[in-house]
């Protein structure tokens, strides 16, 4: 039960509360503790057996946690005055609470010592905690109950998770932390999977060894250190407990090296077409916009920006690309889509270790140079260990869904544009003119002149969604599930409506969706308005103009301000043709 309490009952009168993770498998055959947990596989049945001289009759409480180890910055910088902190967080919190700062603990930092260092006194306290447990008041109970609290897992980035793995790291021959992969090796090729019990023989062998060049050899070999590492010493395996990681697996690995690689093959015709395209695309949807130019400064992006680029890639570079970059980037959108998806369905796990399998394969034989990275190899194997990270944004939860924001200010009366019919919440009305998408204002008939007109509303995500985006609408409106958001005006009884012009989702003949070459479902904008209520205002959602050969480039004069004078400027601009009405659902805008 995701984010629930599973009450078990064992023998006599000791009851343990199970609150772990659905993504988390327990295996304690090698964990000399007082608490078992056997998994019966015929009946599906879990059985606890607990020393009952330590439970004295009391309740049982399992609190699985999760530990988070980072450098962290005391400059602008962290290349200077870096600390490295620990933190701890409650695994059965719902994921939205867990990322709230009052739910994350922290517990040391230091600008003079390691973040292995410092879990000498962390290990103790969870080998504690696990093993032994803590008596705590238990205020709702209104009694004593033993806390049992083991690591679920370990949140840490690939090279800090090296470090406390004692592994080399990713410039070593056995460059991956996961399994005993050799740099000669194809990525795809799966080796010997990294154990605790294999990895600390390895550490003796090594400690074993009289001369230290004969150690550095069996470094070497084993990929690994013989370094002391107190969480080597925590009941379970440690090699399973660290995720993979996405920041430098995904954006700062083959995200950036693509890039990179394709940005130095483009003219300067090209990468001025390319910023041009991007000035005209439509943001709505996105969280985060590429801070820079993507032409010139991409390779000193940074997280976000490879995040936001990710989500736009495949429409704005595409008409410049090979074939074969084509394929290579087609297949890093769909793995960046499972990457930071809200969720997936465990259901479809094999088909989406096909998409990670493919995109590997992809990689190894249309891009070589991005395979000198390491992280496309861990990609292979541990994928779906990651944490979806789509977060909810804490600035946007102080607003009610629905509630109309930004007004817009009028001298008088508003200036309507005039439509067939009064509007009334559900009523269709067919437009008799349309100037530009964003431009659209209802005739409100018999309805009170003073009506205040917004230009944003909160959706049902606690986000805003601005006049002009795309949004889905939750129940869908009729066959209308997405439409674009024209305007929000609230009556003068409180009620607010926004008025949406509607996407009609095309169909092949035996009635399944039509995609794009991109594998986004395409959609026609109708000329049909209506109006919904703003609770129905479920997210903004990336729409993208499908322009083929109807779009085109121009030159334009621009006035720029040049040490108090203004002096004109050509600039290349991307112009849409409005009359064709044919757009995709970007499926790759996920955050």
């Amino acid at each position: 039960m995701e984010g629930g309490k599973d009450t078990l009952v064992p023998d006599d009168d000791v009851t343990v509360e199970l609150a772990i993770s659905p993504h988390h498998s327990i295996e304690t055959e090698d964990r000399q503790t007082d608490v078992q947990l056997d998994v019966d596989d015929d009946d599906g049945e879990d059985t606890v057996e607990m020393d009952e001289a330590k439970a004295a009759g009391r309740k049982v409480v399992m609190l699985p946690l999760i530990l988070f180890a980072d450098d962290t910055s005391g400059n602008k910088s962290k290349k200077w005055h870096k600390f490295e902190s620990w933190y701890l967080l409650l695994a059965g919190l719902p994921r939205h609470m867990n990322a709230k700062v009052e739910n994350i603990h922290f517990l040391c930092s230091s600008d003079s010592m390691s973040a292995l260092d410092m879990a000498n006194p962390i290990a103790d306290e969870l080998i504690l905690l696990e093993g032994s447990g803590l008596e705590v008041y238990d205020a709702l109970h209104n009694e004593h109950v033993l806390v049992i609290a083991p690591i679920l897992l370990f949140i840490a980035d690939n090279p800090m998770a090296s470090l406390l793995l004692n592994h080399l790291g990713g410039s070593a021959i056995k460059y991956c932390r996961i399994c005993m992969a050799d740099r000669d090796e194809s990525p795809d090729i799966i080796s010997a999977i990294r154990t605790l019990q294999d990895s600390l023989q390895q550490m003796v062998v090594i400690s074993s060894q009289r001369t230290q060049q004969l150690k550095d050899q069996h470094r070497t070999l084993y990929g690994v250190r013989e370094d002391s590492n107190p969480l080597l010493h925590i009941p379970g395996d440690a090699y399973r407990c660290f995720p993979l990681e996405l920041l430098h697996t995904l954006l700062l690995g083959p995200v950036k090296y693509f890039l990179i690689e394709v940005m130095a093959t483009f003219s300067k015709a090209q990468k001025e077409e390319i910023l041009a395209r991007m000035k005209a695309f439509n943001f709505s949807g996105f969280h985060v916009k590429v801070h820079g130019n993507v032409c010139y400064h991409h390779k000193s992006f940074v997280g976000r920006d490879y995040k936001a680029w990710s989500q736009m890639a495949l429409f704005i570079i595409s008409p410049y690309l090979t074939e074969g970059q084509q394929k290579v980037l087609l297949a890093l959108s769909k793995v960046f889509r499972i990457a930071y998806c809200d969720f997936f369905d465990p259901a479809e796990a094999d088909t989406l270790h096909q998409i990670c399998v493919g995109f590997v394969h992809t990689l190894y034989t249309d891009a070589v140079k991005v395979l000198k990275t390491f992280t496309i190899h861990m990609k292979y194997k541990g994928f779906f260990n990651s944490i979806p990270s789509k977060l909810l944004n804490a600035d946007r939860e102080i607003y009610k869904p629905g509630t109309a924001r930004m007004a817009t200010s009028y001298n008088g009366k508003l200036n309507l544009l005039k439509v067939h019919a009064t509007i009334i919440d559900g009523t269709i009305l067919e437009l008799q003119q349309l100037e530009t998408p964003y431009s659209v204002i209802t005739h409100l008939g018999s309805m009170d002149d003073n009506v205040q007109e917004y230009r944003a509303v909160v959706s049902n995500c606690s986000e805003l969604v601005h006049s002009g985006d795309y949004v889905e609408l939750h129940p869908p409106f009729c066959e209308f599930k997405y439409g674009q958001l024209l305007t929000t005006i609230q009556l003068k009884s409180g009620r607010t409506l926004c008025l949406v012009q509607g996407f009609l989702a095309l169909q092949l003949p035996n009635g399944q969706p039509l995609f794009n070459d991109f594998e986004c479902p395409l959609f026609t904008l109708s000329r049909t308005l209506f109006t919904v209520d703003s609770t129905r205002i479920q997210k903004a959602v990336s729409m993208v103009h499908e322009c083929g050969n109807h779009c085109k480039f121009e030159k334009s004069v621009v006035l720029n301000t040049v040490e108090r004078e203004q002096v004109a400027d050509t600039k290349l601009v991307f112009l849409h043709d409005w009359t064709q009405l044919l757009y995709c659902l970007n499926v790759y805008c996920v955050l």
